[in-house]
C-alpha cells in the first residue's frame, strides 16, 4: 500500500545501489498502477467470502 502512496521512496531503499541513474517518471506511474491492482485483487479476496455468505 506503500508503494502507491511514494514509490520513490520504496525505489530509493530497494534499487536504488544498483542503478547508475535514476528511471522515468513512468516507471514510478506503473508502479503505482500495479501496486493498486494487486491491493484491490488482495481485498477483494479478502472480503468474498464475507460477501458469499
Amino acid at each position: 500500500m506503500f508503494v502507491m502512496i511514494n514509490p520513490y521512496y520504496i525505489w530509493k531503499i530497494t534499487q536504488r545501489w544498483k542503478a547508475s541513474r535514476e528511471p522515468p517518471r513512468s516507471y514510478f506511474i506503473i508502479q503505482r498502477i500495479v501496486a493498486g491492482l494487486f491491493a484491490l485483487i488482495g481485498l477483494s479476496i479478502l472480503l468474498l467470502p464475507h460477501m458469499l455468505h
